[in-house]
């Protein structure tokens, strides 16, 4: 009777350790698959971190080889026959001042022309023509001049170019209103007690007007006279 008590004794606690060595058992096998599990997903995440990581890498590197190393610009030939126009390694901010000489260039002009290939410019040359003179003719006592002055000229002017040859000379006396009237040709004086003075004649006739009031004209005939009047 004990004996048998002592086996059913045994067998319960040989069980209720089995009982414990299978928790046990499991509970490991479940933290063993646990940490699988952990492991799988943790793996998962390091191969999408990888992929990331080897997609920013490419992307950088295709950046980096696809951008010019140096900053160059482009070589623009233009192709146009007329006018022929040269243009090499233009710069960004020349470029549209080229083209609106380019435009100007395409416009007819005058017969000045500019050659851009070579760089010279070529003017037709301009025929110069002398200053237009009119002819005058002096007659004073028996001598007679003749000299070439301005249009617009006066008597006055007319005869200052003749004293500035040193062919005549003479002096004159300003009346208000009137102007320059000549007071002296030549060492000759007007001669209030005498009677006699300088008197000037445009083509034989009697001047109304001072000298410096009287203006030229073409081939007029200036007489001085010294006369009693």
């Amino acid at each position: 009777m004990n004996l048998f008590r002592s086996v059913k004794i045994f067998l319960l606690l040989a069980t209720r350790f089995s009982i414990k060595k299978i928790r046990l058992a499991n509970n490991l096998a479940e933290a063993v698959a646990k940490a699988d599990t952990n492991k799988f997903n943790m793996n998962k995440h390091l191969h999408r971190i990888l992929i990331i990581l080897i997609f920013i890498s490419v992307s950088a590197a295709a950046y980096l080889f696809s951008t010019p190393k140096n900053n160059t610009t482009p070589l623009l030939i233009n192709t146009s026959t007329t006018p022929q126009v040269k243009i090499e390694e233009l710069k960004p901010a020349t470029l549209e001042e080229n083209k609106a000489k380019k435009t100007e260039d395409s416009v007819p002009t005058t017969p000045t022309t500019l050659s851009v290939v070579t760089g010279t410019l070529s003017v037709p040359p301009t025929s110069t023509t002398p200053t237009e003179t009119i002819p005058v003719k002096f007659k004073i006592t028996d001598k007679e001049y003749e000299i070439n002055i301005k249009p617009g000229a006066s008597a006055y002017e007319a005869m200052d170019t003749l004293r500035k040859s040193n062919q005549i000379s003479f002096s004159t006396k300003v009346f208000s209103g009137l102007g320059q009237f000549v007071e002296e040709v030549d060492g000759i004086k007007n001669s209030p007690s005498t009677g006699f003075y300088w008197t000037f004649y445009i083509n034989n006739q009697e001047a109304k007007v001072g000298i410096s009031n009287y203006t030229i004209k073409p081939n007029d005939l200036i007489t001085w006279k010294y006369e009693n009047k």
